[in-house]
This record gives C-alpha cells, sequence and structure tokens, in this order.
C-alpha cells in the first residue's frame, strides 16, 4: 500500500508520490457511442471530433446530464470517476491519497468528489487546498498571492504566513486557462501559414490537431529561442511557418493582462511553474511590478504530507484544509536589498552597432539604418528599421515600410530584443551591422 498525493489541477491531474509524479493525464474525455478516450489520447483527437470532446469535466463537477446521451458516461461525474479509476490503473501500487484541490472547488463540488473517491480504489487521507499545501513547504513570512493556471480559469489565492499558513481569499478568471491561450497561440500562428505559406491549417479538422499537438514543441523552442520554425504536412505538401516569439506574446498580452489585473502588486506573488513557462509570462508580471517566485514542484507535495503525517490519523472525518503549519526553513526566502542588488544585475547588452569599422552608440534615441549602410540619427536616406537601447536592451523596430529586415539571416517582422554578436542586414546589400559590447 502507497500514499501519494492527488493534484487536482486538470491541466494534468497528477499522482505524486516520493516527491516524483508516478501517473499524470490531463483532464479531457472524447466520448464514442460505446466507449471513452480519457487523457493524452483524448487529447490527440480532440479537435478530429471536438463535439464529443469534453474538457470540463473536473472544472464543473457536478451530476448535471449530458444533453446527448452515451453508454459510457451520463453527466461529469461519471467522466470524473472515470479519469480516477484510469490514474490508479497507470500509478500501480498507490492506494492512499491525499487530494490537492484548487480553492475554485465548491463545496458540494468537493463533496461529489469525496464521493467518487470513496467508490474508487483510492482510500482518501485528506483534503487540502492546493494553493495552502505548497506554500506552507515554500512560502517566507508574509502576504503573498499564489497563482495556478487550470484549463479553462486560472485562480489566484491570497494567503496570510507566519507560524501557519491561511488562505484569505479565492479568485478564479473564467475563460483565461491554458486551452484558451493554446488556442490564442494557434490561432496566431494559422494566421503565419496563412501569411507565409498561403495555408490555412484551421480549414481541415486534421492538420487543425497536427498544429495543437505541434504546440507543446514550439512553446518549449520558444522559451530560449527568439523564433521557431513549425511544419504542417498535408496532401504531400509540407507547408512552413515561422513564428516568433515577440508577436506570439503580443497576441497573449491581453490574457496576461486580465491576470496581472487581479495580483496584488503589494505582495510577492508565488507561481506555479504551469504558469511561469508560458511564453514571457515572467516579464509580464516584472513589467506589472510584481515580485514572483516560481514555486518548487515538489513543494505541494511536502506540504500536503507534512499534513498527512502529522496528528491527523486517517479514518476520521475528512474535511478541507485551508489552514497549514509553516515549515521552519521555507525554501523561498526573501532577498535581502545587498542580496536582490547582486542577483538582480541587468544583462549585458549591446551598446554599440559595428559597420564598416565603426562602431556608433546606442542609446534611448534611435538610430536609422538603411540598405546603403548609412546611419540617420534623424530617420531620412530610406531607414529599413532602428536601432535603441535601454542601457540593458536593445531593441530593433523594422521600419512601416513592406522591405525584411534580416537577424542572424532570419526575417523579423516585429520589435526585436538584439545581444552582443547579432548581425542586422537587408536582402541584396552586402553591409551589416554587428551589436557589440563596449568595455570601458
Amino acid at each position: 500500500m502507497g500514499d501519494a498525493v492527488i493534484e487536482l489541477n486538470d491541466c494534468e491531474v497528477s499522482v505524486i508520490r516520493s516527491g516524483n509524479i508516478v501517473a499524470g493525464s490531463p483532464g479531457i474525455a472524447v466520448l464514442r457511442q460505446d466507449r471513452m478516450e480519457l487523457g493524452q489520447a483524448a487529447l490527440q483527437s480532440a479537435h478530429i471530433d471536438p463535439r464529443n470532446t469534453f474538457s470540463r469535466f473536473w472544472s464543473n463537477l457536478n451530476q448535471d446530464n449530458f444533453k446527448q446521451r452515451t453508454k459510457p458516461a451520463r453527466h461529469n461525474a461519471d467522466l470524473a470517476f472515470a479519469h480516477l479509476l484510469s490514474l490508479h490503473e497507470m500509478a500501480g501500487d498507490v492506494d492512499r491519497v491525499v487530494f490537492a484541490v484548487p480553492g475554485s472547488f465548491t463545496n458540494s463540488q468537493l463533496s461529489l468528489l469525496l464521493g467518487l473517491a470513496e467508490a474508487s480504489p483510492f482510500t482518501v487521507t485528506g483534503l487540502i487546498d492546493s494553493a495552502v499545501a505548497a506554500a506552507a513547504a515554500s512560502a517566507a513570512a508574509g502576504r503573498h498571492s499564489y497563482l495556478d493556471i487550470h484549463l479553462h480559469h486560472t485562480v489566484i489565492t491570497s494567503l496570510e504566513v507566519s507560524g501557519t499558513v491561511n488562505r484569505t481569499a479565492v479568485k478564479a478568471i473564467n475563460d483565461v486557462g491554458l486551452l484558451e491561450i493554446h488556442n490564442k497561440c494557434v490561432n496566431h500562428m494559422a494566421d503565419l501559414f496563412i501569411q507565409q505559406s498561403r495555408f490555412d491549417p484551421l480549414h481541415h479538422a486534421a492538420t487543425e490537431q497536427a498544429l495543437y499537438n505541434r504546440l507543446a514543441q514550439c512553446l518549449q523552442e520558444l522559451e530560449s529561442e527568439t523564433d521557431a520554425l513549425i511544419e504542417i504536412d498535408f496532401e504531400n505538401t509540407r507547408y512552413q511557418a515561422r513564428v516568433t516569439r515577440e508577436r506570439l506574446v503580443d497576441a497573449l498580452q491581453p490574457l496576461y493582462n486580465k491576470i496581472s489585473a487581479l495580483v496584488d502588486p503589494a505582495c510577492p506573488a508565488l507561481v506555479n511553474r504551469r504558469l511561469a513557462v508560458l511564453p514571457a509570462f515572467a516579464d509580464h508580471l516584472a513589467a506589472a511590478r510584481v515580485e514572483a517566485e516560481v514555486v518548487d514542484e515538489r513543494a505541494l507535495f511536502d506540504g500536503c504530507m507534512a499534513h498527512a503525517q502529522g496528528d491527523e490519523a486517517a479514518g476520521e472525518e475528512i474535511y478541507f484544509v485551508t489552514r497549514l503549519k509553516a515549515v521552519a526553513e521555507p525554501a523561498l526566502q526573501p532577498a535581502t536589498p545587498a542580496a536582490e542588488g547582486r542577483d538582480r544585475q541587468p544583462e549585458a547588452g549591446p551598446t554599440h552597432v559595428l559597420v564598416d569599422a565603426e562602431a556608433h552608440s546606442l542609446g534611448p534615441a534611435p538610430l536609422y539604418l538603411s540598405a546603403q549602410g548609412v546611419f540617420s540619427e534623424s530617420g531620412g536616406e530610406d531607414p529599413l528599421c532602428s536601432l535603441t537601447s535601454n542601457g540593458s536592451i536593445a531593441t530593433l523596430a523594422p521600419g512601416a515600410g513592406p522591405a525584411l529586415v534580416l537577424v542572424n539571416g532570419r526575417a523579423v517582422t516585429g520589435n526585436t530584443g538584439l545581444k552582443p554578436g547579432d548581425v542586422v542586414g537587408f536582402p541584396g546589400s552586402t553591409h551589416e551591422f554587428t551589436l557589440i559590447r563596449v568595455l570601458a
């Protein structure tokens, strides 16, 4: 018999044992007339059969009958129960579990969850607010906001930490979930396919699914690269589109703004890794003057296990825990002024641009580049782009015309950050502009 934590986040409902995920499955189901697909298998066909795809059975956990009856399930609770059985089979010898549940769950949903768990092979030993559990193992004393994203909403939990972690408020931002963010990304990428390859991947169910299937890899590449190439094969033809990180982030800004608008900048934010890895989300919080720390993935497990192994004994009445004892040495410590200054030194960005053996200083005032290799501070002489610097970051802004601007041989279509060693050029021009850093 094994003890574990089930984190009930429908982006991936996870069974965690000894700090490691031993089973994980997104809260997606595709219902056929006589069978169902769950988890990753359902995710891989959700856009091929959207009418029979269900993704709200955890966030809207209830027993309201579906409009169209199918043999495998009558309502969301049936799908949730089937998902629990699937996780039990994947997890192997895990039997005793603590449920870590988002604060957005209602009392009736918590009661229904316990009823489903009682009918499953799992033995429930605890029911804990996931934000409280994660903060109990990681947060220093003070007020905090805990940010986590689910398939259809984002949850912001207000916490007060002293000797204990107390949940003081919960806000759910509906329709700002991972699926909505993925939809924004895919729609932006589809527009790029139309512009660059004259091909609409959303016109065919198979290519739409292929685009969604490639999204995770694309987002991973954009964590470290300024752009990524996506390829889709259709009817013996390969179509390509190049996605720039900056333009993708621009498309996501309205959703990011809805989140940051409800985050209190007066207290630090503890950000779950699911949210932290979204393109430039950390930069967005910094621009909103929100001090943010990414919570270690093990923190939730440690917080739940500390409670389960404490005074509470298995077999007693299960209640929803929204207050826990804080650890003596939290993983996230507030930075001292000296350490903060040391750790947050601006990155060494370019100070000059080199062309024809001459180095031109960069600053807040734009320098304009032309295909003839001539700089003009006034913007004359057919400028194709401009360069500016705020002291730590250099930015290239393409001109208003249709001419292509190349960075390291790749076309850019929007404002682009530059680092020392990057080379700017124009098709048909022999002049190259190299970004350099001059040491004093």
